[in-house]
């Protein structure tokens, strides 16, 4: 090979690790075996890699002691994706709320738990009310968002319908919200409100 095609062929020799893992992608992998053809150093490379990689499936795998095992499992077990988790990366987050269980609140009334914040104490939560559920009366301890989504809810004597906003602030209390047809809202609320009973 003379002086300029191998330095035009360069970039070429350091495929033949990736060539050995079967990690090229197929236009790749025709450049490479073509210059593979003429190369005595990358096929005296590859032979070598060949023969590690051979070796390795070829190695025993050791059993790790048992209380290694089961610390493992121990910290996995907790770590489990969360329900309907699609991508969690850089602090971005999707999730599909349909596949979030519901969970009962009280009779008539679901929720979806899908955020809490710990230091704040605050959970955004899907609440879904069947027609002639009732919210009973509580005190804010902070401020409580709600965004219908669906339906309308009766809060202080006003009709709530979807597209509309309903914010309590900190240390209010209302009276029993209701729907007579059902309805679904987005609440982003306190953990520390009260229900008065």
């Amino acid at each position: 090979m003379n002086d300029k095609k191998q330095s035009s062929n360069g970039d070429v020799h350091e495929l033949v690790s990736l060539f050995a893992l079967g990690a090229l992608d197929a236009d790749e992998k025709l450049r490479f075996e073509d210059h593979l053809e003429e190369c005595a150093s990358c096929q005296a490379e590859l032979r070598s890699l060949n023969e590690v990689t051979s070796g390795l499936g070829s190695s025993h795998s050791a059993e790790p002691p048992a209380h290694l095992r089961e610390r493992l499992l121990e910290r996995t077990h907790g770590s489990r994706q969360a329900p309907g988790l699609v991508f969690e990366q850089n602090g971005i987050l999707v999730a599909r709320s349909t596949d979030i269980p519901w969970r009962t609140l009280g009779p008539g009334i679901q929720v979806k738990l899908l955020y809490t914040d710990a230091e704040r104490k605050y959970r955004t939560t899907l609440v879904r009310m069947d027609a002639g559920a009732y919210m009973p009366k509580h005190h804010h301890k902070e401020i409580e968002e709600l965004f219908i989504l669906s339906g309308e809810l009766h809060v202080q004597g006003q009709i709530a319908r979807a597209g509309d906003y309903c914010r309590a602030e900190a240390d209010t209390v209302h009276e029993a919200a209701f729907t007579p047809s059902g309805a679904m809202f987005l609440a982003i609320a306190c953990e520390q409100d009260e229900y008065i009973l």
